[in-house]
């Protein structure tokens, strides 16, 4: 038995245990560090995928109905906070099924994906488009007064049935 600071300490086994070099510990920290960025690269990508899909429809380039009942509110807010106008626009393309049945399901799908990629062209980096059903398509024009947006629907109208007449 050995002495330390008044304390009796007893030893009845000793072990020895290989002890890694440092090297061989830094080696095995950088490793699982580079493991870690790699899963966490990984993870961003995949968090992106889901915030893109879970405001953005799956066809078409526009925000689905989802995202646009969001911005209804946040407009809604803005209008209540600072008196900001807005017009919100719906819009129901009822030739796609004359489309889907007589031509198929993908002709349908190109159909709606021109339709709404005139409508994004048609619109205001500001403004929102959204799918919010089959073929019903729905408009957040911002800053419009009742008289612009009765123009600007006049405008999209015409862009959409030049777009059914080119399919």
């Amino acid at each position: 038995m050995d002495s330390i600071g008044g304390a009796r300490i007893a030893v009845d086994h000793l072990t020895a245990v290989p002890v890694d070099s440092i090297e061989d510990q830094l080696r095995a920290l950088r490793r699982e560090r580079d493991a870690l960025r790699r899963e966490n690269r990984i993870l961003k990508i995949a968090v992106a995928e889901l915030e893109r899909v879970s405001e953005r429809d799956t066809l078409t380039p526009l925000f689905n109905r989802r995202y646009f009942l969001t911005a209804i509110h946040q407009r809604i807010a803005r209008f209540e906070r600072h008196a900001e106008s807005a017009a919100v626009v719906f819009a129901d393309v009822n030739q796609l099924k004359y489309i889907n049945d007589s031509y198929g399901h993908a002709a349908g799908d190109f159909a709606l994906i021109q339709i709404a990629e005139r409508l994004l062209a048609s619109i205001r980096s500001t403004d929102v488009a959204a799918r919010i059903g089959g073929d019903e398509f729905g408009l957040i024009l911002d800053q419009s007064t009742e008289a612009g947006a009765r123009t600007q629907v006049e405008r999209l109208c015409e862009v959409l049935s030049v777009a059914l007449g080119d399919l």
